[in-house]
Protein backbone atom coordinates (compact mmCIF):
# COMPACT_ATOMS: atom_id res chain seq x y z
CA UNK A 1 0.00 0.00 0.00
CA UNK A 2 1.32 3.43 -0.97
CA UNK A 3 0.98 6.06 1.76
CA UNK A 4 2.56 8.97 -0.10
CA UNK A 5 0.54 11.46 -2.08
CA UNK A 6 0.71 11.24 -5.85
CA UNK A 7 2.08 14.25 -7.76
CA UNK A 8 -1.48 15.26 -8.67
CA UNK A 9 -2.64 15.00 -5.04
CA UNK A 10 0.38 16.95 -3.79
CA UNK A 11 -0.30 19.73 -6.33
CA UNK A 12 -3.91 19.90 -5.14
CA UNK A 13 -2.76 20.16 -1.51
CA UNK A 14 -0.44 23.04 -2.47
CA UNK A 15 -3.30 24.78 -4.28
CA UNK A 16 -5.54 24.50 -1.21
CA UNK A 17 -2.84 25.78 1.14
CA UNK A 18 -2.26 28.79 -1.15
CA UNK A 19 -6.01 29.51 -1.27
CA UNK A 20 -6.22 29.43 2.53
CA UNK A 21 -3.25 31.81 2.84
CA UNK A 22 -4.78 34.26 0.37
CA UNK A 23 -8.44 34.28 1.40
CA UNK A 24 -8.87 33.26 5.03
CA UNK A 25 -8.02 35.69 7.81
CA UNK A 26 -5.32 34.66 10.30
CA UNK A 27 -6.74 32.58 13.12
CA UNK A 28 -9.90 31.61 11.22
CA UNK A 29 -11.11 28.23 12.47
CA UNK A 30 -14.27 27.86 10.39
CA UNK A 31 -17.84 27.11 11.34
CA UNK A 32 -19.68 23.92 12.11
CA UNK A 33 -22.95 23.20 10.36
CA UNK A 34 -24.66 23.22 13.72
CA UNK A 35 -23.49 26.79 14.50
CA UNK A 36 -25.83 29.66 13.78
CA UNK A 37 -24.07 32.26 11.68
CA UNK A 38 -24.54 35.97 12.13
CA UNK A 39 -24.97 38.13 9.02
CA UNK A 40 -21.26 38.93 8.69
CA UNK A 41 -20.22 35.30 9.07
CA UNK A 42 -22.80 34.26 6.48
CA UNK A 43 -21.56 36.90 4.01
CA UNK A 44 -17.97 35.77 4.55
CA UNK A 45 -18.90 32.12 4.01
CA UNK A 46 -20.76 32.95 0.81
CA UNK A 47 -17.89 35.05 -0.55
CA UNK A 48 -15.39 32.23 0.03
CA UNK A 49 -17.68 29.63 -1.55
CA UNK A 50 -17.78 31.68 -4.79
CA UNK A 51 -13.99 31.61 -5.16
Amino acid sequence: MEFRFSEKEENFRKEIRQFVKEYLPPGHIGYRFSDELDDESWKFSMSISKK
